[in-house]
């Protein structure tokens, strides 16, 4: 069984090329009447997207790779759904991993967030 791609929603922010994101669709390539659903699918079955921008209005749904939360711009027309990386679903087992494991993790993540 496939594990399922979870996504992060950032209400209100646009993503596209110059505004912390790579366009992989453009206005003719995305499709629209997506639901939230349908449109994270699309992006799941990219391995290049990384996250899309959904237009609730119309369901119209973007394609983007590269993206960076901090490009994004703030529209309340649009909203940005972001996948999560595997490493956000790391699981302790306090009996097999030592403290020392767990700082490096840490310090890992913090470089992830970054």
């Amino acid at each position: 069984a496939e594990h399922a791609q979870n996504y992060t929603m950032h209400r209100g922010k646009n993503a596209w090329t110059g505004h912390g994101a790579i366009d992989i669709d453009d206005d003719l390539s995305a499709p629209t009447g997506y639901s939230v659903e349908l449109c994270q699918d699309r992006c799941t079955q990219d391995s290049l997207c990384e996250c899309v921008t959904l237009r609730p209005s119309d369901g119209k749904c973007w394609k983007r790779r590269m993206c960076e939360a901090a490009g994004w711009t703030s529209d309340s027309g649009f909203d940005v759904h972001m996948k999560q990386h595997g490493e956000q679903t790391i699981h302790w087992h306090p009996h097999t991993s030592s403290n020392s494991t767990k700082a490096c993790m840490y310090e890992l993540w913090e470089a992830v967030e970054r």
